[in-house]
């Protein structure tokens, strides 16, 4: 056999050798190659890892009598709407820090004759989501206030905001990206 036909035998044979080795101590020295099984387990993980990212748990805004009358608009779905009878508490949906408190406001900054009212806003102990209550009512809490998952922020008064659905109660929450998210009953436990 000619000499050089001897060394690339050699070197394959080390080749060979050095890559068993490895794959049999857990260590592939080239890519892996995936199954077409491999990829869809790993587009379901993905996916998982979204959804759980997607699906926040929060604790309810309101009673829970109240949350079932929760009013959901379908072209909208960024916020919802409680019709709340007077003294009803408004509770904070995750812990966190009050980040102001603002009264008399006018939600479209116009001059018209819309009604006045109450703001909080609220951001969650880890930053991931901040959470905006417009209602009629009084305000329990300050700016600044470190509140816990479910802390009355406030009292409602009985009846409607007419631009909001003929709710007394307005709720939007947003991520980090200060991006408001889809909200709907399931997000709340």
């Amino acid at each position: 056999m000619p000499k050089k036909v001897k060394i690339i035998i050699s070197i394959l044979a080390s080749f060979s050798v050095i890559f068993s080795v490895s794959t049999l101590l857990g260590f592939n020295p080239f890519f892996r190659i995936n199954s077409p099984r491999d990829l869809i387990m790993e587009e379901k993980n993905e996916q998982s890892e979204e959804e759980a990212i997607l699906e926040p748990s929060f604790t309810l805004p309101v009673d829970k009598e109240d949350f079932d009358k929760l009013i959901i608009d379908e072209s909208n779905a960024r916020v919802l709407y409680f019709s709340l009878e007077d003294k009803a508490p408004i509770k904070s949906i995750f812990k966190g820090r009050v980040i102001s408190v603002r009264h008399d406001q006018n939600p479209f900054g116009d001059e018209s004759d819309n009604q006045l009212v109450e703001e909080i806003w609220l951001e969650s102990e880890d930053g991931k989501y901040g959470a905006s209550y417009s209602f009629l009512g009084e305000p329990l809490v300050k700016e600044g206030d470190f509140i816990e998952e479910d802390a009355i922020l406030a009292e409602a008064i009985g009846g409607e905001i007419s631009f909001y659905k003929g709710g007394s109660l307005s709720l939007w929450i947003h991520n980090e990206k200060g991006e408001l998210i889809s909200l709907s009953k399931e997000i709340f436990k």
